[in-house]
């Protein structure tokens, strides 16, 4: 049986793309971060793995969101581009999946050709590991499979990354088994917001605590208080809202109703709802109260070794980071910055965000340091190129910092890197690939990308630049920089 055929129509989406990954480059290529994602069943040496993507999936707390789960698999396309192919091929069929799709446009910025086709030979012969066999004759008995093994796997396919997967195998345990929604609401909800639909998401919550059950609630009541304080649209935002969930929860806490955990888990309990507690006074003007609290937090976790409790420290660490820096006390936000380094080191966003206290501080030097540091444990990780090429373009080291530039657009993709790439193209006269750029961009409608299509036109005719000058100055009358670049082609 052709369980390749099966398993891509489910679909598992990372299968796909590691089943075109590994036709243009090695398996051996692979970093730990690359196997993680791309072989979520497998059980294999984690321990270099930053302490967020080497917990277990029953102890994870902090899940990827659809824009990392973008940006990792551009980094697997940026393997292919590296490699020297120019053209690929992909099933059509599977070019309308989230991340594959995601994955054919990561190739398109970097000059990679993708040919859709209805079908190619080498499926036949690509094989899939025993766990991924056994999970998809779990789906293919509909009604008759065993839900617990899918669950089981629904959860080490969440924490690999591979989120988009991970809800296509919900909705089919949600069409197949009717007690799934109400016995595993909280995590159905979880994998909703992640996927960017808190509607949804907040559903599942409320359905969650539906059973009464004291632990359900207090689930919920965490997830729903951070929807209301940082995932629902701005429209739907609430400080009173989120405050409420998270009282309710540790008014119940309090009362006694997780006492049958024991000690340990009831602290790691009402320790994660005060760090959300933390997020409603810090956004109520109470930064140094925020502060205080998750110390407290701290202080209830030390005497835990669990895995769980670990990464929960690692959180609390960084919110205390993020209260200091917003407060502008930036020496302070160092020490924990340093403090969050020594547990979780290969974590890129703490080297870089401590990276970003050391500009506030004026201290060049050590800002393009931690850069660096983000960028020697994750090579690839965008954010850091961006800022990195901003600091070189000021230091006029153009060449340089167009590299890096492109490199933060190729994996990235949106908006701000690629108004970044074209600025510095445009600084160094390469309007070649300037205009490459912006046939492989979307027209953004702010004002400076405008005068760089602008500036591009002008490559080869001064009175289109200035008529199109004219029809963005329409739309934006009162814009500087455009009649100020009208007044200069008028000269």
């Amino acid at each position: 049986m052709n369980y390749f055929n099966l398993a891509i129509n489910i679909p598992l989406e990372y299968l796909i793309i590691r089943e075109v990954l590994l036709r243009y480059v090695s398996k051996e290529t692979l970093t730990i971060n690359d196997k993680k994602f791309l072989y979520p069943l497998e059980y294999f040496d984690k321990s270099d793995l930053s302490l967020t993507d080497k917990i277990s999936p029953d102890d994870q707390i902090r899940f990827y969101l659809s824009d990392r789960v973008s940006r990792k698999v551009a980094e697997l396309a940026k393997k292919i581009s590296d490699s020297g192919v120019n053209v690929i091929s992909i099933l059509a069929q599977s070019s309308t999946y989230p991340i594959v799709n995601d994955f054919i446009q990561a190739l398109y910025r970097m000059g990679v050709s993708v040919i859709l086709i209805a079908d190619y030979a080498v499926v036949n012969e690509f094989k899939l590991t025993e766990n991924e066999v056994k999970l998809t004759k779990e789906i293919i008995r509909w009604e008759f499979g065993n839900v617990d093994i899918l669950h089981d796997y629904i959860k080490m396919i969440i924490n690999s990354g591979d989120i988009y997967s991970a809800d296509h195998l919900i909705e089919h345990c949600l069409t197949c088994f009717d007690n799934y929604e109400r016995s595993h609401a909280n995590l159905i909800g979880t994998i909703k917001n992640c996927l960017n639909k808190p509607i949804e998401a907040e559903y599942y919550y409320l359905k969650s605590k539906e059973s009464g059950d004291a632990l359900s609630i207090v689930k919920a009541n965490y997830a729903l208080s951070m929807l209301y304080l940082r995932h629902h649209k701005a429209n739907k935002l609430n400080l009173e809202k989120g405050r409420y969930f998270l009282q309710e929860a540790y008014d119940l806490i309090k009362l006694g109703k997780l006492d049958y955990l024991g000690q340990d888990k009831k602290n790691f309990y009402s320790v994660f709802n005060r760090n959300g507690y933390g997020l409603v006074l810090f956004r109520d003007g109470h930064s140094e109260e925020a502060i205080k609290l998750l110390n407290w937090g701290i202080k209830q976790l030390s005497d835990g070794d669990s895995m769980q409790h670990y990464m929960h420290r690692s959180v609390i660490i960084y919110n205390i980071c993020l209260c200091y820096k917003w407060l502008g006390r930036y020496d302070e936000a160092i020490i924990y910055f340093n403090q969050l380094l020594e547990i979780d080191y290969t974590f890129p966003e703490y080297h870089l965000e401590l990276a970003m206290c050391y500009y506030e501080k004026g201290d060049m030097t050590s800002y393009i340091e931690k850069i660096n540091n983000a960028l020697s444990v994750s090579p690839l990780h965008s954010d850091s190129h961006y800022h990195l090429s901003i600091e070189l373009s000021s230091s006029e080291d153009d060449i340089l910092a167009e590299k890096h530039a492109r490199l933060a657009w190729e994996i990235s993709g949106d908006s701000i890197t690629a108004y970044n790439y074209a600025h510095i193209l445009s600084l160094n006269n390469n309007y070649k690939m300037l205009h490459r750029l912006m046939q492989k961009t979307s027209v953004f409608l702010i004002p400076e990308w405008l005068i760089l299509q602008a500036e591009n036109i002008a490559q080869y005719s001064d009175k289109e630049a200035f008529n199109y000058l004219l029809e963005c100055q329409r739309i934006f009358p009162e814009h500087h920089l455009i009649n100020k670049n009208i007044e200069m082609l008028r000269v």
